[in-house]
């Protein structure tokens, strides 16, 4: 059961949509890239809330009711973030070498149907981890958010 790839080039020679091709992998993967930078980004805020808290890494405020829970999620969605972005980007590499590899089999004459296989399989994998890269993102900006919101009641409850 092969499918199409309309996006892809089917032509070897074509050199202006291999192009095309290419600048649409590197948009993906610019967009998987910066998934990355932001959530490592996002992880900092427990360096910072201990720091604007003078508790030198003792994170006091996380005995707020639901605070470390909330701190959990954010760990979990923004590592899951993480991975499923680097994954994105190894999917994604993949799928277009295996791409080459269906247009040089028929540029030969060859079957090509086992490397048309391997490829939709690649960019099953990479569109799938990139929608769960920008999902665990969203969680973990929506639990960084809630993390400063338990972190202002906390100081002003103390003050």
């Amino acid at each position: 059961m092969a499918t199409t790839t309309p996006a892809l080039g089917n032509k070897l020679d074509d050199v202006e949509q291999f192009e095309h091709d290419l600048k649409l992998l590197d948009g993906y993967q610019s967009f998987s890239a910066e998934i990355v930078r932001l959530s490592l980004a996002a992880l900092t805020v427990i360096a910072l809330l201990a720091g604007l808290s003078g508790e030198k890494l003792r994170l006091g405020f996380l005995h707020v009711p639901g605070a470390f829970e909330v701190m959990i999620a954010m760990l979990v969605a923004l590592g899951t973030a993480i991975a499923a972005a680097l994954a994105h980007r190894y999917a994604s590499t993949d799928s277009m070498s295996w791409h080459l590899e269906v247009l040089r089999a028929k540029a030969k004459g060859r079957d090509a149907r086992d490397y048309e296989r391997e490829r939709n399989i690649r960019l099953a994998i990479s569109r799938w981890s990139l929608c769960v890269a920008a999902a665990a993102l969203g969680v973990g900006a929506i639990s960084v958010a809630t993390l400063f919101i338990l972190f202002v009641i906390h100081t002003a409850s103390t003050t």
